[in-house]
């Protein structure tokens, strides 16, 4: 696997896997909201992909996931001194499921956040997804706190600082 800027060609294979991930999560009830899946935010994925916070993650040419990595501060993080690097709309192909993909994004920004000499890798997830919180923990994130998002629509704040800054 390799991970590298998407190309502007490719938000057709982005919309379909946040689409389908849509559709997974609300067939598991739960009320996590995808915003590539969304067609009012079509034009931030294009503006990301155009500012390069885009990525991809491919095998061979074919793309089987796409992230934001992006040092500009989540609205959804209180101030603070803290230079991070920020991770969003994290979606995987369904034939990509259970691959590793995920650890692979996540080492990739650990990585990038080191060359770009950021302190902390910030994530956020939505607070009934319990599955995906135990799964960012067992990858070494830290819960940082809870945001309201939305009316009625909580998530969970987790940040990874390496061994030394947790």
């Amino acid at each position: 696997m390799r991970i590298e800027p998407a190309q502007a060609d490719e938000m057709v294979d982005y919309v379909a896997f946040a689409e389908a991930a849509q559709s997974m999560l609300r067939a598991r009830g739960l009320a996590q909201w995808v915003p590539a899946a969304h067609s009012e935010y079509r034009s931030t994925i294009e503006a990301q992909q155009a500012g390069g916070s885009l990525f991809g993650v491919y095998d061979g040419s074919t793309p089987v996931a796409f992230f934001v990595a992006t040092t500009a501060r989540s609205s959804w993080w209180p101030p603070d001194d803290v230079a991070a690097l920020y991770l969003s709309g994290i979606v995987v192909g369904r034939a990509a499921r259970g691959r590793g993909v995920g650890r692979a994004i996540v080492a990739w920004a650990i990585a990038r956040a080191e060359a770009l000499d950021v302190s902390a890798v910030r994530l956020d997830c939505h607070r009934g997804s319990h599955w995906l919180c135990r799964y960012y923990e067992g990858l070494g994130f830290v819960l940082r706190g809870y945001v309201e998002q939305h009316p009625g629509y909580e998530g969970c704040l987790y940040e990874f600082r390496g061994r030394e800054g947790r």
